[in-house]
């Protein structure tokens, strides 16, 4: 995992709550209260405070935490360029 560790909140498919915690600019972790298949496509929004930020994904994997919780990895998928750009401002990507 590269990029900056953050705690970003998240809502999953509209429902579910989360956090993001890390994104290279291609691939988002986060933890999730449920597991999801690999190939899975799910909506994310990202409530990082006034604006939020809905992201199209696919899941990757999904791993449980000791707490009960999985750990979520997703892929971006049809990525904007304005969501690009607010990605890297929220997660300190390098360019």
């Amino acid at each position: 995992m590269t990029g900056t560790t953050v705690a970003i909140e998240m809502r999953i498919e509209g429902e579910l709550s989360g956090m993001a915690s890390a994104c290279d600019g291609h691939v988002l972790w986060g933890s999730s209260p449920r597991a999801f298949p690999p190939g899975k496509p799910l909506t994310l929004e990202l409530l990082p405070g006034a604006a939020p930020l809905q992201l199209a994904t696919r899941v990757i994997g999904s791993k449980r935490r000791d707490d009960g919780s999985f750990e979520l990895r997703v892929r971006l998928v049809n990525l904007r360029k304005e969501a690009r750009a607010r990605l890297h401002e929220l997660f300190s990507l390098e360019s």
